[in-house]
């Protein structure tokens, strides 16, 4: 539900679920946890097939034009048909950042850029990703700025 953005019906769904059955995050947390101590061979996947597959993942992406559109278009369109801003490179136990919606994570930048207008945070955060990068392109965070810079008046 929350991947589909339906954040309010998830709550609800939430909440029904810990008045049925009160441990129920701890049986969930339980039950994510437990894996096999020793991976099987038929389950075991080698380093060169991962990178295999990761390299058939990145050929699925269109090769970026210059000539065609500039980057943070590409990217955007690239972020767009994945449908989250980033993934976890290795398996976590913990949420990972990118289980936030869109604009917690633009809240969250704009709070990096904050009132002393560090851009030298805001690029090092671009640089994590291509997800960041385009949320760090956000055209509201770059209004605030001009606005801080410039005073209200400064045009568009």
């Amino acid at each position: 539900m929350t991947k589909l953005g339906k954040l309010y019906e998830a709550i609800q769904f939430y909440r029904r679920a810990v008045q049925l059955v009160p441990d129920i995050e701890f049986r969930l947390y339980e039950s994510t946890n437990q894996r096999p101590a020793v991976e099987t061979p038929e389950h075991a996947v080698d380093e060169t097939e991962e990178d295999n597959l990761e390299l058939e993942d990145e050929e699925k992406v269109e090769e970026f034009d210059p000539s065609q559109s500039d980057l943070t278009s590409h990217l955007q369109r690239v972020v767009s048909r994945s449908y989250c801003i980033c993934q976890p490179k290795v398996p976590q136990k913990m949420t990972h950042i990118s289980a936030l919606p869109v604009e917690i994570i633009l809240y969250i930048l704009r709070w990096v850029v904050s009132s002393e207008l560090d851009l030298r945070s805001l690029e090092m955060c671009s640089s994590v990703c291509r997800g960041f990068y385009v949320c760090s392109r956000d055209s509201e965070i770059w209004r605030l700025v001009c606005v801080r810079v410039w005073g209200v008046n400064c045009g568009g």
